[in-house]
């Protein structure tokens, strides 16, 4: 049951992250998309506002897909599970 549970959260977390750094890099799901988000973080003084957007956005949509179960990790192609 416990296997269960770690799955289901997982599974949210990194749908959420995989989702978020999509919103960022492609503008999906109403998102602004990588040009509104590197205005957004210039605007609050992170620059370069173009690099830091591309970097948040790939971190959120690889550790997304690494969240989920069954991934692989970066690092050598190392099975998750």
């Amino acid at each position: 049951m416990e296997d269960l549970g770690l799955l289901i959260v997982r599974l949210i977390v990194g749908g959420l992250f995989l989702a978020h750094g999509a919103q960022k890099l492609f503008g999906w799901f109403g998102g602004a998309g990588l040009s509104g988000t590197a205005g957004w973080l210039e605007s609050i003084d992170v620059k370069p506002g173009f690099f830091m957007a591309m970097m948040v956005g790939l971190i959120e949509l690889i550790g997304g897909c690494a969240a989920e179960p069954r991934s692989y990790h970066i690092a050598g192609g190392i099975p998750a599970e």
